[in-house]
């Protein structure tokens, strides 16, 4: 946040009833001397926290402009003030152009949280979102109306792949177009589906259905906004399993059953991580390649181990019991050293890889050299490159024109001479893979043969589009390790070996 004295308060006002804002944000806005809300969701008995002298401004109808200049003013002055935002500031508040915006003029502020709408609209339907062995991942969207558009990834029909419990905010008015989404990227009629317009007010409202009638049952009522949309099996939950946490059978303070190195940076690597029994004790490594990688529960180590060698050094000091490979498919180097390492130390050793893509109509080659001489070799004038930032360079010398999406910048020079860098990362859903490769007059895709459910979308986009396809294969597998291709079935191998 900016330095010097705070003066301006971003205070999450919670969903709607007065007593459900914070104590620390209750005090805040009853001493400070300016006040900013939105009138048309912030209740009266709230804003009569105020003091009865403190200038009161309703932000519905102005810019972002004038409530800059409003905060700025007040600062000047110094005067606190008290920003209020409805539910949690850090949820569709329009928070962070605010933030940018004290920072580039070096006005201090504090951020203090409030109740947000999706957790009230749980404790109207008096219902657990995360229930054990049900669902035990929220998540929370929008649909994109008169609002900035969603980003690439963020679709409906990509986000429905997650599973778990859907949460939707500012999405009312759009149900009868969401039912079908959800319909059509896999959920059943009779998916448990709930609505809670104005949590916690006075005028709230619930209803529970199914996706089959959720839409009919708000159109009779009347709902149209100001209304969080649930989606999902915990919502009607009954016959599920009592969770770990307070189980007879935990034990309590007691020493790890094994201690297993997990070799990560994979979706695969973090729904193990969370699977594994509470007293397997998991260390988690990555590569350390990407910024800001997404990272799995438990300790995590970041960057090499210097070899074979240096693996061979740290599987003993540490004192590890077992490693499982779930790594990229093509991180072949970490995976031979750890073959290595694992078969000199004598510690059991399991790999865990996704199931290949069919390669289908695919041109296959073995090395990103030879996808690029294909591409030459064709004539190919158009490519959408997805082979990673490393597979780059084996094209800088082409005469063709590249979109190339990688999660980090690839060195500039390994970048050909046309082309345009698409930063992202997945998954990546059907709708937005073909837009991509239409909008951009793709001739010929050229990938890696990852596999897996995160980006296979662009090969079904590129099927239904004639575009051409060059898949690079994977490299072999170590000879003698054992592998198996899911997260269960690497759960049930480190099950087995713990007892």
């Amino acid at each position: 946040m900016g330095g010097g004295q705070v003066t301006v308060y971003f205070i999450g006002a919670g969903p709607g009833a007065a007593d459900l804002i914070t104590v620390r944000g209750q005090r805040l806005l009853q001493t400070c001397r300016v006040c900013l809300y939105a009138g048309s969701i912030m209740p009266d008995d709230l804003l009569a926290l105020c003091p009865p002298d403190a200038k009161v401004v309703d932000t519905g109808p102005l810019t972002l402009d004038q409530i800059v200049a409003e905060l700025s003013e007040a600062h000047a002055a110094g005067l606190d003030v008290a920003r209020l935002h409805s539910g949690d500031p850090s949820l569709y508040s329009a928070l962070a152009e605010q933030c940018r915006r004290l920072d580039s003029l070096g006005i201090a502020y504090e951020i203090v949280p409030g109740v947000p709408a999706f957790t009230a609209a749980a404790a109207a339907l008096k219902r657990e979102l995360t229930v054990p062995g049900v669902a035990q991942t929220v998540t929370l969207s929008r649909v994109a109306t008169l609002s900035t558009a969603m980003p690439p990834g963020e679709d409906l029909k990509t986000l429905a792949h997650c599973g778990g419990t859907l949460v939707l905010h500012l999405a009312a008015a759009q149900i009868d177009a969401i039912v079908p989404q959800l319909l059509e990227a896999g959920y059943r009629p009779e998916t448990p589906a709930a609505v809670v317009a104005f949590a916690s007010w006075p005028q709230e409202t619930v209803l529970r259905g199914t996706l089959a009638d959720i839409a009919g049952q708000m159109h009779r009522a009347g709902i149209t906004k100001t209304a969080v949309i649930v989606v999902g099996d915990a919502l009607t939950a009954g016959g599920f399993t009592d969770s770990y946490l307070y189980s007879a059978g935990r034990a309590r303070g007691e020493q790890a059953l094994m201690r297993v190195l997990l070799l990560g940076g994979t979706g695969e690597a973090r729904a193990l991580a969370k699977t594994l029994h509470p007293r397997v004790d998991v260390v988690s490594s990555l590569a350390g390649r990407v910024p800001d990688p997404a990272l799995p529960v438990g300790p995590v180590r970041i960057g090499g181990f210097g070899g074979v060698d240096g693996l061979r050094r740290w599987l003993q000091d540490e004192r590890i019991d077992a490693v499982v490979d779930a790594t990229h498919p093509f991180a072949a180097t970490m995976t031979a050293h750890a073959a290595v390492a694992c078969a000199e130390s004598r510690i059991p050793h399991l790999i865990l890889a996704r199931p290949a893509w069919d390669p289908g109509g695919a041109i296959v080659v073995d090395s990103d050299a030879d996808a690029a001489e294909t591409v030459a070799r064709q004539g190919y004038s158009r490519v959408f490159l997805t082979t990673g930032r490393s597979g780059v360079r084996a094209f800088a010398g082409s005469d063709a024109w590249f979109l190339i999406r990688a999660v980090t910048d690839p060195d500039a020079s390994a970048l050909p001479r046309h082309h345009r860098v698409l930063l992202s990362r997945g998954p990546y859903g059907y709708d937005d893979e073909f837009a991509l490769l239409r909008e951009h007059r793709i001739d010929v895709l050229v990938t890696k043969n990852s596999g897996g459910d995160m980006t296979r979308a662009k090969l079904d986009a590129a099927a239904a589009l004639d575009v051409a396809v060059v898949m690079v294969a994977r490299p072999p597998l170590p000879a003698g390790v054992l592998t198996v291709g899911s997260v269960a079935e690497a759960a049930e191998w480190v099950g087995a070996l713990a007892g």
